[in-house]
């Protein structure tokens, strides 16, 4: 059977630690403030590599929490949340280490 990397991911945090993931960029993510990030896919610019660190519900949507490397000024402290069903497929390509 198949395991989504939604799952996979979740299980993970659980289980282990961090996820790495790359996060498809549209020209609004460099205006990031605080409501869930869903990128435009047809609109993508590039990717940015980002850490997973969490996962919960924003006004009934499911996200994932990430850290971005652009430091504490950006988004919500470096943090930032994403729709758990709007990432362009490319979650489908996480990584971590253990």
């Amino acid at each position: 059977s198949h395991v989504s990397a939604s799952t996979y991911i979740k299980h993970f945090l659980a289980k282990v630690g961090t996820v790495v993931v790359e996060v498809p960029v549209d020209p609004s993510f460099f205006f990031y403030k605080r409501s869930p990030y869903i990128p435009k896919c047809d609109s993508v610019v590039g990717y940015q590599p980002a850490l997973v660190i969490g996962y919960g519900m924003r006004s009934g949507d499911n996200i994932w929490i990430l850290r971005n490397s652009f430091g504490k000024e950006w988004g919500m402290e470096g943090d930032f949340e994403m729709a758990r069903d709007s990432n362009c497929g490319a979650f489908d390509y996480a990584f971590s280490f253990y």
